[in-house]
């Protein structure tokens, strides 16, 4: 009885989700939805990009957002904290690598990209690697120096389709992602 209550233990430690990083897409603040439906075309939709700092909290970010082809972004609104300082763009490439004026430790939203289609063809938004770069992810609050983080993706922003709308963040799925 002991070998299975041990068994049961290592399952469920590795089936919940990984703690650190995360980048992930929602329609609202209030992240209730990672979807946005229409039968119109070039209708304006928000997609508020989100950071999870993990333990050692976020003094930046860098990432890129992707879009489907004919996507395109009318405008973006800037979280509070993010710094002046900021090179490229939360949409499209190159992607942006955006400094904060001081360390973020809950999990908070970043740019909040305002987007319209020019087509109602079902496609996904999803965020990925900065292309000056080569990094996904964040300078750490940690000092000395700051050292950079990997962050995982928790999920992708659907339009006018619910396929994959959010990825698998489980300890397995996110070392494979490194």
């Amino acid at each position: 009885m002991s070998r299975f209550l041990i068994a049961a233990v290592l399952v469920c430690a590795f089936a919940m989700p990984a703690q650190g990083q995360f980048f992930s897409l929602w329609a609202d603040e209030g992240m209730t939805t990672s979807e946005f439906w229409t039968s119109t075309t070039y209708q304006v939709f928000t997609i508020y990009v989100f950071l999870d700092p993990g333990a050692d909290g976020a003094f930046g970010a860098e990432y890129k957002m992707t879009g489907p082809a004919g996507h395109f972004s009318t405008g973006v609104s800037t979280a509070p904290f993010i710094s002046a300082a900021i090179i490229g763009s939360p949409y499209g490439a190159p992607g942006i690598s955006a400094g904060f004026t001081s360390c973020q430790n809950d999990t908070v939203w970043l740019f909040a990209v305002s987007c319209m289609a020019a087509s109602l063809d079902p496609g996904m938004y999803r965020i990925e690697t900065n292309d000056s770069s080569g990094f996904r992810g964040i300078a750490t609050c940690v000092e000395p120096g700051r050292p950079l983080a990997a962050a995982a993706i928790y999920n992708s922003f659907c339009y006018n389709t619910t396929d994959g709308s959010t990825e698998d963040s489980t300890w397995g799925a996110i070392k494979k992602q490194f």
